[in-house]
C-alpha cells in the first residue's frame, strides 16, 4: 500500500492540470496525497494492467469482453457502436456507463448498476458526476479519473476508500474507454465493486463479488 500524507488538501472540481498530469503519468504518490481527506483515501492506480492482476473474475471477464471489441488498429479505442451489452451482462449490477459531457467538463450516468444502488442507497442514473452527494475530495478524484481516461485512452484500475463513523468501504473500479467515429472517447464504461472493511482496517472480513 502507498502511504499518503495526513495533510488534508484543498481540492476543487478535478480541473487541476498538475494533478491530472500526475494521474496520466501514474504518479500515485502525488495523486493520492492530493485527493486524500478525512473520509476519502485513494489506494491504488494502474493503467492498462495485466488481466491476471485484477482482483476478481468479474473484472477479468469484463476486461476480456472489452478487449475483444473490434478496433481499427492495435491502439484504437473500441467504438461505442460495437458495444454489445449482452457480452457484459454478468457484470450489469456493478456497471457504470457514462456519457462525456462538454469535452470532459462533466460526465452523465446512462447506467448506474442496481447492486451499487443497493449498497449506497440511491440511484444516480441520468445524473451528473459533479452532483454526486460525495465529499469534495472524492468527487474531484472521480472527475479526474474520467478526464485522465479521455486523454490516455487506456483501461484504468483504481481502488479508493470511503470512511464512515463505524466502518469503511473500499471501491475497486475498472474503467475502459469507448470511442466515436472521430476516435475521441465519447463514453466510459466501468465496474465499481465494493469491499467492506471493518473498523480495524485490514483485520476484519473482506468480501468481493464474482460470478
Amino acid at each position: 500500500m502507498v502511504h499518503v500524507s495526513q495533510t488534508v488538501p484543498k481540492v476543487g472540481n478535478g480541473n487541476d492540470a498538475g494533478v491530472l498530469d500526475a494521474f496520466l503519468k501514474g504518479d500515485a504518490n502525488t495523486v493520492f496525497s492530493h485527493f486524500q481527506s478525512q473520509d476519502h483515501q485513494p489506494l491504488m492506480l494502474a493503467w492498462a494492467p495485466d488481466k491476471d492482476i485484477l482482483p476478481n473474475m468479474m473484472m477479468q471477464r469484463f476486461y476480456e469482453a472489452w478487449s475483444e471489441m473490434p478496433g481499427h488498429d492495435e491502439n484504437a479505442v473500441p467504438n461505442v457502436d460495437d458495444f454489445d451489452v449482452f457480452k457484459f451482462r454478468a457484470a450489469m449490477g456493478f456497471m457504470v456507463y457514462m456519457d462525456v459531457i462538454d469535452d470532459g467538463n462533466d460526465f452523465q450516468f446512462r447506467v448506474f448498476g442496481s447492486r451499487i444502488v443497493d449498497i449506497i442507497g440511491f440511484d444516480w442514473t441520468g445524473r451528473l458526476v459533479s452532483d454526486l452527494p460525495a465529499s469534495p475530495s472524492c468527487r474531484a478524484y472521480l472527475l479526474t479519473c474520467y478526464r485522465a481516461i479521455l486523454q490516455c485512452k487506456k483501461p484504468l484500475y483504481t481502488k479508493h476508500r470511503l470512511r464512515k463513523a463505524d466502518a469503511a468501504v473500499d471501491w475497486e473500479r475498472f474503467l475502459v474507454p469507448l470511442g466515436d467515429a472521430s476516435a475521441s472517447v465519447s463514453r466510459i464504461l466501468g465496474l465499481s465493486i465494493p469491499i467492506l472493511v471493518s473498523p480495524e482496517y485490514g483485520q476484519g472480513d473482506h468480501s468481493s463479488f464474482s460470478f
